[in-house]
């Protein structure tokens, strides 16, 4: 693994130039809640609470963190040494937090509307089953009803001169199939920007999942799609019914790969892929399939935004796979093990990537595939 390593940081060192990325729609002011103990004695503890009428969770502290998939992205970018566009709606309150929260970061914020309001979230993390997990309540304020109608010329030009525009947290916002359809209907006219799609969690929307499929990601109109393993089984469950039957069986490796692959292909789109233990991309020119790094995992809110971001920041330079996908391990790697949650510049991650180790590449089922 060393020579993977060596090259993503050569490649990193060597890259030329200074990407310009658009990313959008949201904003969400977080906080970040720890709970010590598992979930089951979580609810034990609630059900005990709601009994007496009422009460005081003790908890081991609590974060007001940035938050939202295009906000977390575009910090993380900003960090890496992109040039940043954000385009969101917020309330008054939640743009004065976010040029606090972007304070000195390369993020141009002229594309936020406060007209709306505020985008908020308290994500509570506990251990489950071995790992840490989050159980996030949301309130996605003006968000869920984000339409066409709310872009104008000067949002459009933030978009058309990037090299990468990130569309994602389809699943908060209600006319997100809308909205994506009309940014990808005006922008694709012009051969760019590339395109990268994270639609977020579709389980909670499940009956709008097809006309996503058909209308969004069988478009053609989509460079790269971002999923997570729950993400693989939802969509190429829609797609093929032998993932479909085995999906409630339970996320295997084996499964979750096989859908990825399936999406490449049935989609006609780089498909990038990222669990806890290991990433893999899906591209033209093939398969690739690398660990995550062995850290302390502190924080799980914001993991995937922050693998994106090294993602995309390595697409927009035309940094190939496996070092794209080492890059992104590493930011995701050096944001879950930050106390403060805080997103690496290009000299701490090339630190990180010196000094940690990659996990073992343990997959689970007969996976036919060539592994790097």
């Amino acid at each position: 693994m060393n020579r993977w390593l060596n090259e993503a940081i050569e490649a990193l060192t060597s890259a030329k130039g200074k990407p310009t990325i658009t990313v959008m729609p949201d904003f969400f002011l977080d906080t970040i809640v720890s709970y010590e103990a598992d979930l089951t004695n979580l609810l034990t503890d609630l059900t005990l609470l709601a009994d007496q009428g009422g009460g005081s969770l003790p908890l081991t502290k609590q974060m007001v963190m940035r938050g939202g998939n295009a906000a977390n992205t575009s910090s993380a970018l900003a960090r890496l040494g992109a040039r940043v566009r954000l385009i969101s709606v917020t309330s008054e309150l939640g743009l004065n937090l976010l040029k606090w929260f972007m304070a000195g970061l390369d993020v141009d914020l002229s594309g936020v509307r406060c007209n709306g309001e505020l985008s908020s979230t308290v994500s509570i993390e506990l251990k489950h089953k071995g790992r840490l997990v989050n159980i996030m309540v949301s309130d996605p304020g003006t968000l869920a009803k984000y339409g066409p109608e709310w872009l104008t010329e000067r949002e459009y030009s933030l978009m058309e001169d990037a090299d990468v525009l990130c569309l994602l947290n389809w699943t908060a916002n209600r006319r997100g199939t809308e909205l994506i359809k009309a940014v990808l209907q005006r922008l694709k006219k012009q051969g760019k920007p590339k395109i990268f799609l994270d639609t977020g969690d579709p389980s909670r929307r499940a009956g709008e999942v097809k006309t996503l499929i058909d209308e969004v990601l069988k478009s053609g109109l989509i460079d790269a799609l971002s999923v997570n393993e729950n993400e693989a089984l939802w969509y190429a469950s829609c797609l093929n019914e032998d993932i479909a039957r085995l999906k409630p069986k339970g996320p295997s490796d084996e499964l979750v790969l096989t859908a990825a692959r399936l999406l490449h292909e049935a989609l006609r789109v780089k498909v990038y892929l990222h669990t806890a233990n290991y990433s893999a991309s899906f591209e033209e020119d093939g398969f690739t399939l690398l660990p995550t790094f062995d850290v302390q995992v502190k924080r799980v809110t914001g993991a995937g935004d922050a693998w994106n971001a090294g993602n995309v920041y390595c697409w927009a330079l035309d940094i190939p796979s496996p070092a794209k996908l080492i890059v992104a391990n590493a930011v995701a790697g050096y944001y879950i093990s930050s106390e403060k949650g805080s997103h690496p510049n290009l000299n701490e991650l090339i630190g990180f990537m010196r000094r940690q180790h990659l996990k073992p590449l343990l997959i689970q089922g007969g996976v036919s595939f060539k592994f790097y």
